[in-house]
């Protein structure tokens, strides 16, 4: 520049440029949609319990987060939710006067990470930005407001080049045969760790959009002659095929105690199938067609009719950087733009006046329901009879139950939460009291709200 202020901070680094606006704060992104793991639920499905989803799918939680901002560009920093984390932002998508972002987390369901929106001083409208009575405003030669010390501009701690390897997994995942119940092993054995300058704490942002993705697949199919007829004089031929999948985005998380990050992967979309057919019972008896290529539903528009299902609600498009597709399901192990190198910038939420509480508390997030419908109850049940103790838990799709009755230890009367599973169960308060016996308080069935969370 010929002319102009150009300021350096004790460290060295430039502060503000009268040519250049500054990157600053905007603001906290707000979570819009609830945490999904889409499954395949399309024909010959097998179903994914949430357990199984973890273990043996490696998957994690698609998010999506809104903010209004009427700007060009928007970068988004995101705080993990607790140690080690593993996030992906997916997509960064503008609207309008919006943006969005999809992102990918591991963890339960209410351990979304908090995200934060950074964008151009001069773009931001001058109802987002009060000068201070006495400081410091910089206009550029277009009498644009680049710098003003009420708004501190993003400042970079470090910068990692990230790159992802170009396997998800090299150990066996198992088989799977005949069967309308089996599920191999998808979990990843594969990461690569990088060091930065900086160590990571609780008060640490991160911003990345990594651009590595794939899949794991596994296939088998059979078939044979069963005997059949009168005195198995005839043959019944059969035939069967099994298919699953998990798709993978490349992640990075963030150990604390040191300044490493690692490389990693986590599922956001997965699915299971399995068709058995046989043919009539006679004499070289004739399969023909019978077995039908279900493996077509898996793959292309097909596949993203039965996730636009489970995604209802969110804003899916193209990425405005990085080159993450769309959700997809694989027919082979397969990686893709594993050799591009990604920039991780990492910054403080010291200096942008940001709250650090911490790892986040999910108690503060839980939502409790009850419903004392006869037919489709939602209740935590804690009840007491001659017999001994039992608890239930019952919601849409949800019954878990311990005690006397079941064979399982029940909780203690005054216990606030019940894991089962891959789930955890929150007592909220209690909705009624029922005295099955007229005259004895000591027999009773006590109901509660409850909010349940998957792992």
């Amino acid at each position: 520049m010929s002319y102009g202020v150009a300021a350096y901070g004790t460290d060295g680094k430039l502060t503000f440029h009268s040519d250049y606006s500054s990157i600053v704060y905007g603001g906290e992104m707000s979570k819009t949609t609830d945490p999904a793991r889409p499954t395949y639920t399309g024909d010959h499905h097998i179903a994914i319990t949430p357990a199984l989803k973890s273990s043996n799918y490696n998957m994690g939680w698609i998010v999506q987060y809104k903010i209004t901002l009427d700007v060009d560009y928007m970068v988004p920093f995101y705080k993990p939710a607790f140690n080690n984390q593993e996030i992906a932002i997916m997509d960064v998508i503008n609207e309008g006067t919006s943006w969005v972002v999809n992102l990918l987390f591991s963890g339960n369901s209410l351990q979304y990470p908090y995200v934060y929106a950074f964008a151009p001083l001069t773009e931001l409208p001058s109802s987002a930005v009060t000068l201070n009575s006495h400081g410091i405003a910089v206009y550029d030669a277009n009498s644009d407001l680049v710098f003003t010390d009420s708004k501190r501009p993003l400042r970079i701690d470090d910068v990692i080049a990230i790159t992802h390897g170009s396997t998800i997994k090299s150990g066996s995942k198992g088989t799977c045969g005949n069967s309308n119940s089996c599920h191999v092993n998808f979990t990843p054995d594969t990461s690569t760790t990088y060091t930065g300058s900086v160590n990571n704490t609780t008060s640490k942002l991160y911003h990345i959009v990594p651009s590595a993705y794939g899949g794991l697949a596994y296939e088998n199919n059979g078939s044979g002659t069963n005997s059949c007829g009168l005195f198995n004089l005839f043959d019944r031929k059969y035939a069967w095929s099994y298919k699953s999948w998990t798709s993978f985005r490349g992640t990075v998380r963030h150990p604390r105690g040191g300044a490493t990050h690692v490389a990693d992967w986590q599922g956001d979309f997965a699915g299971a199938a399995h068709q058995y057919v046989q043919g009539d019972c006679g004499i070289g008896g004739f399969l023909g067609a019978l077995l039908g290529v279900f493996l077509v539903v898996f793959t292309g528009g097909a596949a993203l009719a039965v996730i636009g299902g489970a995604l209802a609600g969110f804003a899916i498009g193209d990425m405005t950087v990085g080159t993450t597709p769309s959700l997809k399901a694989y027919d082979d192990d397969e990686t893709f733009d594993t050799s591009n190198t990604v920039n991780l910038l990492v910054t403080d939420t010291s200096y942008y006046g940001i709250t650090d509480d911490g790892d986040v508390d999910i108690t503060d997030r839980l939502t409790y329901s009850y419903s004392a419908s006869t037919t489709s109850p939602t209740h935590w049940l804690y009840g007491v009879s001659g017999l001994g103790a039992n608890f239930t838990v019952q919601a849409p799709g949800v019954f878990v139950a311990a005690g006397w009755f079941w064979g399982v230890p029940a909780p203690a009367s005054t216990a606030t939460s019940y894991t089962a599973g891959n789930s955890t169960y929150y007592r909220g308060p209690l909705q009624r009291t029922d005295y099955p016996v007229q005259g004895d308080s000591s027999t009773y069935n006590k109901y509660y709200s409850v909010a349940i969370i998957q792992g």
